[in-house]
């Protein structure tokens, strides 16, 4: 059983062809699956301006903040997440996540920065040991493409992996990717696969 409580509190209106809103949840307070919940948003509306001027939850263990703006098309969006017991937020979930990171550039095309690691990840039959990721990625023309991703004690369909290593190189348009393995179908021998490639806009 869920229960849930907050103070809620927004004013706003429609004038010149222009809808403003100000809204926020203040003492959020209660319990999601059995662990404690807690959190507080607030956000303001101007027409076509977006702004989360905060967001702070807690449940159980785990800890997630954001803040940002999406003026327009512009997006410039920041968040940290600690996630110390992913069990608390789903059945099946195992294991702890933690990360920061920045979404920003044209929504249609944004640009996403963020640093992620993992311990004990579990989603039903599926685990990993250990993750590590870097993203840098840039979704338009001459953007950056830099990224790592390092798993470690993979186990999926049967199969174990020692490690699983992907990395990518340059930008949107030019960039190599490489893939390395150890375990899997080679019998614990390393495989790698490596790629060039572009991207382009549709």
């Amino acid at each position: 059983n869920s229960s849930l409580s907050a103070e809620l509190a927004s004013k706003g209106g429609y004038r010149d062809n222009k809808t403003t809103l100000t809204a926020s949840i203040n003492k959020l307070r209660g319990n999601w699956r059995k662990q404690p919940l807690s959190g507080n948003a607030a956000i303001k509306l101007d027409g076509q301006n977006l702004d989360l001027d905060t967001l702070d939850l807690r449940l159980g263990d785990n800890h997630l903040t954001a803040s940002g703006k999406l003026h327009g098309s512009d997006l410039d969006l920041n968040y940290t997440a600690d996630g110390k017991q992913l069990a608390a937020l789903y059945p099946g979930l195992g294991g702890n996540l933690r990360g920061k990171g920045k979404l920003s550039g044209k929504l249609t095309n944004p640009a996403i920065e963020s640093q992620l690691s993992g311990q004990n990840l579990a989603w039903g039959a599926h685990k990993i040991a250990s993750l590590q990721a870097t993203l840098a990625t840039s979704l338009k023309k001459g953007g950056r493409f830099t990224n790592r991703i390092e798993l470690q004690g993979v186990q999926s369909g049967g199969q174990k992996w020692r490690s699983i290593d992907l990395t990518s190189d340059g930008n949107y348009d030019r960039h190599n990717l490489s893939l390395r393995s150890t375990g899997g179908d080679a019998d614990d021998g390393e495989q790698m696969l490596e790629r060039a490639g572009d991207l382009h806009d549709e």
